[in-house]
């Protein structure tokens, strides 16, 4: 294992090992706080890939809906492929969060309302309801029945381009959201439809 901090170091590395030794990297983007969700990328990225980076990478814009996902593919400057996996959740339906230790029993079960509002919300898309506007209001009626819930904010996005939607059509869709239990800032995610590989130009090395 080697430990990384400088960008052109970094770029070096991968460009001899893509360049030179003709060898695929999986980056497995991070905050810190590393949490099963985590190491279930990083076992994922292991089987796809010959050589795992795992970045720590404080974003001043992450609590952005959708903003970290076209920041963190540049990191290292050359062509990505992003894989999208599930959210890894706990059995109660929560999102794996280092934000999670934050929350008292109470609070930790008061969370569980964004994985049913998401849940709820997908429901109705499988079923046929594709406007956006009526996804983010039963997704928001559902939280609202939590006292302790307070909405930051629910988005419908394309999941590829992140730009916002009236309606889902032919693409999937990112249905987001960020929701305050007390003082904790929890955000959480779920794809309409199915998601495939993307590829992100970053700057070729």
């Amino acid at each position: 294992m080697e430990i990384v901090n400088r960008r052109k170091r970094m770029m070096s590395i991968a460009r001899k090992l893509r360049r030179e030794e003709n060898r695929t990297i999986g980056l497995v983007p991070t905050m810190g706080a590393l949490h099963e969700g985590h190491l279930s990328l990083i076992h994922e990225a292991r089987a796809m890939c010959d050589v795992v980076v795992v970045s720590i990478f404080v974003n001043p814009t992450q609590f952005g809906p959708g903003e970290d996902f076209g920041a963190y593919p540049r990191d290292l400057g050359f062509h990505t492929e992003i894989v999208v996996l599930p959210v890894v959740r706990e059995a109660s339906g929560l999102a794996m969060s280092s934000r999670n230790e934050y929350l008292n029993d109470e609070q930790r079960q008061a969370a569980t309302v964004l994985s049913r509002a998401l849940s709820q919300a997908r429901a109705a898309y499988e079923d046929g309801e594709d406007s956006s506007r009526r996804l983010i209001e039963l997704a928001r009626s559902t939280i609202e029945k939590v006292p302790l819930a307070r909405i930051d904010y629910i988005s419908v996005n394309d999941a590829e381009t992140l730009e916002t939607l009236d309606q889902i059509e032919d693409r999937p869709a990112l249905l987001s959201l960020a929701v305050f239990i007390d003082k904790t800032r929890l955000i959480d995610n779920v794809v309409l439809g199915k998601m495939k590989k993307q590829d992100a130009a970053g700057a070729n090395a």
